[in-house]
């Protein structure tokens, strides 16, 4: 008699079996939803209570009130040279130092005569290339940018101190002459097109008495009293304005007064160089009528000579020169390019104008 097998014992069987044969686990399937946000959980310690604000009263107010002195500065600067006329698209790694109020500020910071590169959107000379605007919200924010004596470009060792004016020489200052600055007596030179000399706004050489040629050896170098550190630049340039036309933020000498030029003469008197109603104009002594005529003599012997071109240019002539000639065109365009017809140092100007004349004839 045959035993039959239970089915179910048998079906256990093959499970078991089938359990201990199974395959490797297939790859995951896609991430499902991710499910609804928990509740926030409950609210963190309270953190310190910070520093007190500032108050406006005590700082922003210092600068803007309703007067309209900032007005007044503004209408001033705007109507300047340094605003209207500074070439501010010259704004190239050699021109930029000077042109441009960001090259300016780089040039301060690193010491260096150029720029890293080309500066792109630059502005002009402005508020912020003088003064440190917005750093304390004070008063102090009207400090100058650069008040250190002024390392002088023409002359590696030789600095100048001008007091306030120092943050004018930075720019108004020679630049090395490109063809070589001679050497009285020394070598010929060449010079390669037609700007040779100091370039222009070299105000702090002719300042500072230093840096021209002394052909006769006994001109007096130093700063005239224009020049001394308790007078300074902005003594003159920046005194009490006529309306938007001259002094302030003008920083021009001269203004239109019913179709008449008229020198801006307040500063002569504030300055304890020269009594209350002394001056009337900047030629007081003569001196400005010397430099021209002085000036204008030069320029025919240079002319004679041939390193300056023809009248009315005065623009140097490429070509080989002997070193007291070439000397002597770069005292002329320096005297000339300072622009105030020597009233910056006069006894330097007129000593070093006339040394030029008796060496040329």
């Amino acid at each position: 008699m045959r035993r039959r097998v239970p089915v179910l014992a048998g079906a256990a069987m093959l499970a078991f079996v089938l359990a201990g044969c199974e395959g490797p686990a297939g790859p995951a399937g896609p991430a499902g939803t991710a499910g609804s946000a928990g509740p926030a959980g409950p609210a963190g310690p309270q953190g310190p209570v910070g520093p007190a604000g500032e108050d406006a009263n005590q700082n922003c107010t210092q600068c803007h009130t309703n007067n309209t002195n900032l007005y007044a500065r503004e209408l001033q600067y705007k109507a300047s040279v340094h605003y209207t006329g500074g070439d501010f698209e010259r704004s190239t790694t050699d021109c930029a130092p000077c042109h441009t109020n960001e090259g300016f500020l780089e040039r301060l910071g690193t010491g260096a005569m150029t720029t890293a590169a080309d500066i792109e959107n630059p502005t002009p000379p402005n508020c912020r290339t003088c003064h440190q605007i917005h750093t304390t919200y004070t008063d102090a924010d009207y400090a100058f940018t650069a008040t250190d004596p002024v390392d002088l470009w023409l002359l590696p060792g030789e600095s100048v101190d001008f007091g306030k004016g120092n943050l004018c020489a930075q720019c108004h200052q020679a630049r090395p002459v490109d063809d070589g600055y001679p050497t009285l007596g020394g070598d010929p030179i060449t010079v390669t097109g037609t700007r040779y000399g100091t370039h222009h706004s070299p105000v702090a050489e002719v300042m500072g008495g230093v840096g021209l040629f002394d052909f006769a050896g006994d001109v007096a170098g130093g700063p005239f009293r224009h020049g001394e550190s308790d007078v300074g630049c902005p003594t003159c340039h920046m005194a009490q304005p006529f309306g938007a036309q001259a002094g302030g933020h003008t920083m021009a000498m001269t203004y239109d007064y019913h179709g008449a030029e008229e020198d801006n003469v307040a500063g002569c008197m504030t300055s304890g160089c020269h009594s209350a109603g002394s001056v009337e104009d900047f030629d007081k002594f003569g001196d400005q009528a010397e430099v021209a005529s002085r000036l204008d003599e030069l320029a025919t012997l240079l002319r004679a000579k041939g390193i300056m071109a023809a009248a009315p240019s005065t623009s140097s002539v490429a070509g080989t020169w002997p070193a007291d000639v070439a000397a002597a065109f770069i005292n002329w365009q320096t005297i000339n390019e300072d622009k105030s017809l020597g009233i910056h140092n006069p006894p330097y100007v007129l000593g070093i104008l006339q040394g030029s004349i008796d060496a040329m004839q």
